[in-house]
C-alpha cells in the first residue's frame, strides 16, 4: 500500500489470505502481490542449517527428519463460530 500524502510504506505479510477481509485485498489496495512457494528439500536442508549452525543440538535430534516431515495440514476453521454445519 503507497500513501500519497507521505512517504509511508506498508508490507502485508499472511499465510492465510483467505481469512483476510475482502476490503484489504481488493483491487487498488495493494500494488504487488508477491508468493513465496514452498521450499524444496535442498532449501529446507538449507534453512535448517542456518538456523541450527550455531545452536548445541542433542543427540537425540535429528535435522533431517525435520527436512524431511511434510507440512502439516492445518484444520480450515469457518469465517464464524454460528456459521458451522452450513
Amino acid at each position: 500500500m503507497r500513501s500519497w500524502c507521505g512517504a509511508a510504506q506498508v508490507i502485508l505479510a499472511t499465510n492465510r489470505i483467505d481469512s483476510l477481509d475482502p476490503a484489504l485485498i481488493r483491487p487498488g489496495r495493494i500494488d504487488r502481490k508477491i508468493e513465496f512457494p514452498l521450499p524444496d528439500t535442498k532449501t529446507k536442508r538449507r534453512i535448517f542449517n542456518i538456523h541450527t549452525s550455531r545452536m548445541t543440538l542433542g543427540d537425540d535430534v535429528n535435522v533431517e527428519e525435520f527436512v524431511m516431515a511434510k507440512a502439516r495440514a492445518r484444520p480450515r476453521r469457518p469465517a464464524a463460530p454460528g456459521l458451522r454445519g452450513c
